[in-house]
């Protein structure tokens, strides 16, 4: 028996079996929910993030309200960076 999705990437597997925006959704709400638990820790305000990703502070107002529709990749990667954190994909 051969398994259908042998050599395909994980996105194209979920894809397939029609996963992939619930994933993705799901994936980017843990992301977020991570940067709003470190910004507590560090007691880093809006305007600090902001300033450390090199955004503005409106842009880190949609991340904290989890627009998650509307955020994209790049601007995970910039929160991630402005915690001192390298986020990867796999």
């Amino acid at each position: 028996m051969s398994n259908k999705h042998l050599g395909e990437s994980f996105d194209d597997f979920l894809i397939a079996e029609g996963a992939y925006e619930e994933v993705k959704t799901q994936a980017l709400t843990d992301v977020l929910n991570w940067m709003m638990e470190e910004m507590e820790r560090q007691e880093m305000s809006k305007t600090q993030l902001a300033s450390q990703m090199g955004t503005s502070r409106s842009q880190v107002d949609r991340l904290i309200n989890r627009d998650v529709d509307d955020v994209k990749l790049s601007t995970v990667v910039k929160a991630a960076h402005a915690f001192g954190k390298t986020l990867r994909s796999r």
